[in-house]
C-alpha cells in the first residue's frame, strides 16, 4: 500500500485524495472540494442530497415532471410537510426546478436541474446497494423495533 506524507500525516492514497476548496485556479480551471474538510461548502450539498427523501425524489424525478400528489403516492408514507421541506432544500440547492402554471386550478409541476440529472447515476447505486441488501434491512428494521 502507498503511504503519503501530506500536511505532516501518512496518508493512504486511496481513503481520500487531496483535493482543492473548491474555488477556481488562476487559470480559471474548476477544481474540487474536500468534504473531509470543516470549511467545505461541498458538505452541505453532501447533506442535501444524501437524506433518505433526496436520494427518492431525485431518482422518481429523472422520468420526468411530476406534481406533488405524484410524488406523495410514489414516496409511499412521507407526509405533505416532510415532502413540501425535501422539495424546497432541493430546490435551493439547484439540484430541481418547480414550475408554476397559470391554469385554474394552479398546476405546479417539480423536475430535475442539469446538476439534479447529474446526481441520479450515483445516488441509483446506492438505492440498488440498499435493496440488495434487504436481509439486512430487515435485521435493523426487527433490531429498532426492540
Amino acid at each position: 500500500m502507498n503511504i503519503r506524507k501530506r500536511s505532516g500525516q501518512e496518508q493512504d492514497p486511496q481513503s481520500h485524495p487531496p483535493q482543492s476548496d473548491g474555488h477556481r485556479s488562476q487559470s480559471g480551471q474548476s477544481l474540487h472540494g474536500d468534504v473531509y474538510s470543516r470549511d467545505c461548502p461541498c458538505r452541505e450539498l453532501l447533506d442535501v442530497i444524501s437524506g433518505r427523501w433526496s436520494v427518492l425524489l431525485i431518482e422518481s424525478l429523472q422520468a420526468g415532471p411530476m406534481r406533488f400528489g405524484e410524488l406523495q403516492r410514489r414516496m409511499e408514507g412521507i407526509s405533505a410537510k416532510v415532502l413540501t421541506a425535501n422539495l424546497r432544500r432541493l430546490e435551493c440547492a439547484g439540484l430541481i426546478s418547480r414550475q408554476v402554471f397559470a391554469e385554474v386550478p394552479v398546476r405546479v409541476e417539480y423536475s430535475l436541474t442539469p446538476e439534479g440529472l447529474s446526481a441520479v447515476e450515483p445516488l441509483r447505486g446506492l438505492r440498488v446497494w440498499a435493496e440488495s441488501h434487504y436481509d439486512q434491512a430487515l435485521a435493523l428494521t426487527a433490531g429498532s423495533a426492540r
